[in-house]
């Protein structure tokens, strides 16, 4: 029978199976949006476990950059004086 006739045991069949069909279809976005909190809930609480065990955790790489910004200054300020020595010598010539 067609869903659409007045057939009360077939009406509350249909009826029923589309409303456990809609909730089915409702329920996989809901779950899967659920289980991407947990997921990133999880992850959040690992890494501030990680960082509260260990305070000086990337420290090393924060002074490794400093250093490398420094020895890149150093460079840039010789490259200047050579670059300025040349340019005066040139006028010489």
């Amino acid at each position: 029978m067609p869903p659409y006739t007045h057939n009360s045991a077939g009406s509350r069949s249909n009826t029923k199976s589309a409303l456990v069909e809609r909730t089915s279809v409702m329920r996989h976005p809901l779950l899967m949006l659920h289980l991407l909190g947990l997921r990133l809930t999880d992850q959040l609480r690992q890494t501030l476990d990680a960082k509260a065990e260990d305070p000086e955790r990337g420290s090393v790489t924060i002074e490794q950059v400093a250093w490398a910004a420094a020895v890149i200054a150093i460079v840039a300020i010789a490259v200047a004086a050579i670059k300025a020595y040349v340019t005066s010598q040139v006028g010489r010539l």
